[in-house]
């Protein structure tokens, strides 16, 4: 990934972040990628007022309703996609598992960014034997199996959406503080990071003022491509039986819960594995456009 720098060129009367957007806006898949990760955080957060009925409600007698059938428990009376094995409507709980995953992915990653940013600046702007320090710790921290600290997490505190936050932030941190390291080791030589120096500023003042604003563009990137790698994690705990439990909804305990009913109603697992993918894609299509965009140097 090229490194953004106040050296970088950018086009005569624009500024970075306006000539990024018209780099984004001319990239299809990424403005697509964009529109679909725009529409499930409102579905995520407009949850409660979108789904047809509460993702608990059961009608025992709507069991595997296929889509389309009446309904008594949602307010159009009719099972969109579907009723799962206890008769609830399964695009409500779609609605609501956007929520869940979403919430998890976020909370993560402004804990992990915080935790790394923060560590990460300390040893790349330092070095010596702080850096030394932390990067031992680092080492050893990313060297660590995650999924086996998941589950012990998981038998040790139970199975809520606060301890998968912290199950996956624990580790999490590590990869941003490297990343961030290198970038603030290639910049802190710079002209205006001297310039910032010969002028008495505190190192805390060069590191939040001058340093981190030119890591901005590569953060951003690393956070929209780090998002569905969370997502994605709890959906492989929630199907390996590790994650969010029932009657909570999530995208991934839905699929599990399909596993046994594939031949009495496929689209049971069907449609939570294409809010899955959809939303995995989205964002990987917004992030490797994002990161193009970011990129003052590619002529387009």
């Amino acid at each position: 990934m090229r490194l953004l720098t106040r050296e970088s060129k950018i086009p005569a009367g624009r500024t970075l972040w306006a000539d990024s957007w018209r780099r984004l806006k001319r990239n299809k898949p990424a403005v697509v990628g964009l529109v679909f990760v725009l529409l499930v955080l409102f579905v995520g957060i407009f949850a409660d007022f979108l789904a047809p009925a509460s993702p608990t409600d059961q009608d025992l007698r709507a069991r595997f309703a296929r889509p389309g059938s009446p309904s008594k428990i949602t307010r159009n009376g009719t099972y969109i996609l579907g009723a799962d094995q206890f008769g609830r409507d399964i695009l409500s709980r779609i609605i609501y598992g956007a929520r869940v995953s979403l919430t998890l992915a976020i909370v993560v990653e402004v804990i992990t960014r915080i935790i790394g940013i923060t560590v990460g600046s300390v040893a790349g702007y330092y070095g010596g034997w702080i850096d030394m320090a932390i990067s031992r710790v680092l080492e050893v921290l990313m060297a660590f199996p995650d999924l086996l600290f998941y589950i012990g997490i998981r038998f040790a505190l139970g199975s809520s959406l606060p301890v998968l936050i912290l199950a996956f932030s624990a580790f999490g941190w590590a990869g941003t503080s490297r990343f961030v390291r290198g970038l603030v080791m290639q910049l802190k030589e710079s002209e205006y990071v001297e310039a910032a120096r010969a002028q008495g500023f505190s190192d805390a003042r060069i590191i939040v003022r001058h340093i981190l604003p030119n890591c901005l563009g590569p953060l951003i990137v690393s956070i929209t491509l780090s998002i569905p790698g969370t997502i994605m994690g709890e959906a492989g705990l929630a199907f390996l039986g590790l994650g969010i439990q029932p009657p909570a909804p999530s995208w991934g305990n839905m699929i599990y819960d399909s596993r046994a009913y594939l031949r009495v109603a496929p689209f049971f697992g069907i449609w939570p594995g294409v809010a899955l993918i959809v939303t995995v894609l989205a964002f990987n299509l917004f992030g490797d456009g994002l990161r193009d965009a970011l990129d003052p140097r590619l002529k387009r």
